[in-house]
């Protein structure tokens, strides 16, 4: 099998999250992976994919997402009073279920980006909350953002303008190439502040405070949460591993909280933050 690597950070929750993300869209994409993660060179932690085809996956990955566009979902076109209603949900929402619509090698492709409404009975890891709506953040780490209208308008890079501006190092360093987001879904812990951390409130200064994150993180976490979840340990205490033997994607989503004995394992865990009605991811120390 050929194998694909990218550098990661693995006490950043958001990048190893969206390893999961890489590896769940390659499967789509190029058939049978496996992935794991490299620690042998000390603290320049890698993360790999393992593909029987010589498409270069990560390049694939981005290739699709680049050519994708965000349709939010309404089950059933089902609506009371302007709010979805969705089966199995113990109330209405405003913060619908989303799809991205792309393609790949000419065929049209389907993903669901549902995590945070996806009606199952697993703990949502939603973190986005107030006016951040699921998919107006995923078109934004897409397509890009402006900012607040009290400042000059300026495009912020989206995942799309990146691919086209950089394309070498966003393949090469797809967590690395930062810019100035505006609402995310909160995964990227670069971008984990709060007022409180700062002194003041970076949002109140976007024409000179801006905060950057990854909009490759936050968009490929959220495609990752789709069938695995960190463990939540109460007191917003959350625990996530890492693991270092090839994995199919139906033992990596198990390996990621821990239940796996099939190869060695790290442990990390971290203290979610809270700013307004958000929660943040925060740097992970290893245990």
């Amino acid at each position: 099998m050929r194998e694909s690597t990218i550098p990661v950070d693995p006490t950043n929750p958001g990048q190893v999250l969206a390893c999961l993300g890489f590896m769940e869209i390659a499967e789509l994409l190029v058939g049978p992976v496996e992935c794991r993660f490299d620690w042998s060179n000390g603290a320049a932690v890698r993360f790999v994919l393992r593909t029987e085809t010589a498409v270069q996956p990560f390049e694939a990955v981005l290739d699709f997402l680049a050519s994708c566009t965000v349709e939010e979902v309404s089950p059933d076109g089902v609506r009371a009073s302007g709010v979805l209603l969705f089966p199995g949900r113990p109330k209405d929402t405003k913060d619908p279920p989303a799809a991205l619509l792309g393609h790949w090698q000419g065929k049209p492709l389907r993903l669901p980006l549902s995590h945070w409404a996806d009606g199952s009975s697993r703990k949502s890891f939603k973190l986005h909350a107030g006016r951040l709506v699921g998919w107006k953040v995923a078109k934004d780490m897409l397509d890009g953002t402006f900012t607040s209208t009290k400042t000059p308008k300026r495009d912020n890079d989206g995942l799309k303008s990146l691919l086209t501006s950089n394309r070498a190092a966003l393949i090469a360093h797809p967590f690395d190439q930062l810019t100035a987001l505006a609402g995310t879904y909160c995964f990227d812990a670069r971008r984990g502040w709060t007022g409180l951390d700062a002194g003041y409130s970076p949002n109140e200064h976007k024409g000179n405070h801006s905060v950057a994150g990854s909009p490759v993180v936050e968009l490929l976490a959220a495609i990752g949460l789709q069938h695995a979840r960190p463990r939540e340990l109460g007191g917003r205490r959350v625990e996530y591993f890492v693991w270092s033997s090839p994995l199919p994607p139906a033992l990596a989503r198990v390996a990621l909280t821990g239940n796996s004995s099939v190869c060695a394992t790290r442990r990390f865990q971290f203290t979610m933050a809270v700013s307004g009605k958000n929660k943040l991811v925060r740097a992970a120390q290893e245990v």
